[in-house]
């Protein structure tokens, strides 16, 4: 009959709007759940970020056992930048003068060549004073404190041991250390550091004893005119911060006087568990 109606039409028909519909709704859905899955991936991306570096800012040289009372002098100029240079004598004359500096160190980084055997490279080292092992924490898998009280000694950190001596145990072994063209210095390996913690704002691969630093120069230099790339402060437990810092001042005319950059006009003091926080706001900070 013309009014009859074919069953299978009506299949084909159904069929092709299920297609459809599925289609658009899948469709829908994917984009919807794909927005969704981006913003909580980003969401979920953006709060481990915040955790990490609210942990590291947190925890960032807890293990320097007396860093409540380290703290590195910065200089102030008179456009108000902070240089985290000062001059070489500044930490003697500062413990000389106040008792309630309880000790100093100072560190001067330079590019040398290094070589044990055949092996040379060149790498950057850090001049301090023994005290350095003193005022900070880091943990040694050999060596002490005072593994740095003689001239001709030094220090290597953990991957330094590896990159020289892999397969050797390096203490007592000799390195030479280029400085320039005219002069080589020995030094015996006096100590490894451990593996340097992630919380750790500053470190180097090789420490040498301060006193070096005249003879490595390439031309002599007068101590009260040269200057280092910082210098910290041990503070007496008792002491008053503000008094210190107050004092500071006597020194102002005798730098300006003998160093020629921005006139100084003040100091600054950074304690150790706020250095890394405030690098930024120091030129030529030793934290990162």
């Amino acid at each position: 009959s013309p009014n009859r109606r074919n069953p299978m039409k009506n299949v084909i028909l159904l069929r092709n709007f299920l297609k459809i519909g599925f289609r658009n709704i899948v469709r829908k859905d994917f984009s919807v759940n794909a927005i969704n899955i981006f913003g909580f991936a980003i969401a979920l991306g953006i709060c481990i970020t915040s955790l990490i570096f609210y942990d590291v800012q947190v925890n960032m040289d807890q293990f320097h056992k007396k860093g409540n009372r380290i703290y590195q002098i910065t200089q102030v100029t008179e456009d108000l930048k902070k240089l985290g240079k000062t001059p070489t004598t500044l930490g003697s004359n500062i413990k000389q003068d106040f008792s309630a500096i309880e000790d100093f160190a100072r560190i001067e980084r330079r590019i040398v060549y290094v070589s044990y055997k055949k092996d040379v490279f060149e790498e950057r080292v850090a001049f301090v004073d023994p005290s350095f092992m003193q005022l900070f924490d880091f943990p040694m898998i050999s060596g002490n404190k005072s593994s740095l009280s003689d001239k001709n000694s030094i220090v290597l950190g953990y991957e330094m041991a590896k990159k020289y001596f892999a397969g050797e145990d390096p203490i007592g072994k000799e390195m030479q250390v280029k400085f320039s063209d005219d002069y080589t210095g020995s030094f015996l390996v006096k100590g490894v550091m451990e593996k340097y913690s992630d919380y750790a704002s500053f470190y180097y691969d090789f420490y040498i004893p301060f006193e070096n630093i005249f003879e490595a120069e390439r031309a002599p230099i007068k101590e009260q005119e040269s200057t280092v790339d910082a210098t910290f402060l041990l503070v007496k437990e008792a002491a008053n911060l503000n008094d210190i810092q107050g004092v500071f001042l006597k020194y102002l005319d005798e730098i300006n006087e003998n160093f020629d950059h921005a006139e100084i006009i003040d100091f600054k003091l950074y304690t150790l568990y706020d250095l890394s926080e405030n690098c930024h706001d120091i030129a030529g900070s030793v934290s990162f």
